[in-house]
């Protein structure tokens, strides 16, 4: 069968099955594996909780959930004071950077477990990719947006950070 012969309505199935079909192709390649390991964590958090007449198996099952977790342990903070000092902090690391950086300190996304805060940076092309890469070293940068307001390049960088236990 040849595709040029085939009906419009033809084409229009075609189309339909062909977008499902990249749809769980794309779910498989970029979320499907994410997903797969927050329930592998959650599943193993809940085993913990579970599990207290088999000792030895407990113990492996607490040194997995202490290797996941110190994974996270470099976006975890006191969400307090990381939104009060994220703007002394921010300025002391681009010091040496020559960009313009506007904050205002009102909630972005923030949920109950993460704490959002959201900046621009201004400033030539080159002098913005220093910048945000050294800010990638020192937070968890969530989402980074480049647009030209008044003929000028801007960054609007989202950082984030995991709320503290006690929290």
């Amino acid at each position: 069968m040849i595709f040029k012969d085939w009906t419009y309505r033809k084409k229009n199935r075609g189309l339909i099955v062909l977008s499902a079909i990249l749809l769980l192709a794309s779910w498989y390649l970029a979320f499907g594996k994410t997903y797969t390991l927050l329930a592998g964590y959650s599943r193993l958090k809940k085993a913990v909780a579970g599990v207290e007449e088999q000792g030895g198996s407990k113990q492996v099952l607490r040194n997995k959930l202490a290797l996941q977790d110190s994974l996270i342990q470099h976006y975890r903070a006191d969400s307090a004071i990381w939104v009060s000092g994220l703007l002394q902090e921010v300025g002391h690391m681009l010091s040496a950077h020559s960009v313009g950086v506007s904050f205002e300190n009102k909630a972005v996304g923030t949920s109950v477990h993460t704490v959002e805060r959201e900046l621009v940076l201004t400033g030539s092309f080159e002098q913005l990719q220093r910048a945000l890469s050294q800010l990638e070293t020192a937070f968890f940068v969530k989402a980074v947006r480049a647009y030209v307001d008044k003929e000028q390049l801007r960054y609007t960088v989202r950082l984030a950070v995991v709320k503290g236990v006690g929290e």
